[in-house]
């Protein structure tokens, strides 16, 4: 690893949905927020926190249901030698349609791979 920080921005696009994801690093730990680009506020952020994360946010109602705990583990454990990973899901309309999200998750995949070999 290069540097010990490192931010990376990309739009994705799926059907009619902007997507940004925005890729943090610091150090051995990543974050990977996902949200809408018009109106990327991280003052509304859940995180879905990896087995191998301490959490930062530990009494937001939101939590459950907007974190993605298996995707930080699958980040974790697939990129980043099971250190701690963060996923911070504030794009609403993926959490009420399953098929978008499943789309999200395989591009932001995609786009940490990418990242990842180049490192």
């Amino acid at each position: 690893m290069d540097k010990p920080v490192e931010i990376i921005d990309k739009i994705i696009e799926i059907n009619s949905h902007k997507i940004k994801l925005k890729f943090i690093r610091i150090y051995q730990t990543f974050m990977v927020w996902i949200g809408d680009p018009s109106d990327p506020k991280l003052e509304s952020l859940a995180l879905a926190i990896g087995d191998n994360s301490t959490s930062i946010i530990a009494d937001r109602p939101q939590l459950d249901s907007i974190a993605d705990q298996e995707m930080a583990n699958k980040l974790s454990h697939r990129f980043n030698d099971n250190r701690p990973v963060y996923v911070a899901y504030n794009y609403l309309p993926a959490m009420e349609n399953t098929e978008l999200k499943l789309q999200i998750d395989q591009q932001l995949i995609e786009f940490i791979r990418s990242i990842h070999h180049k490192s």
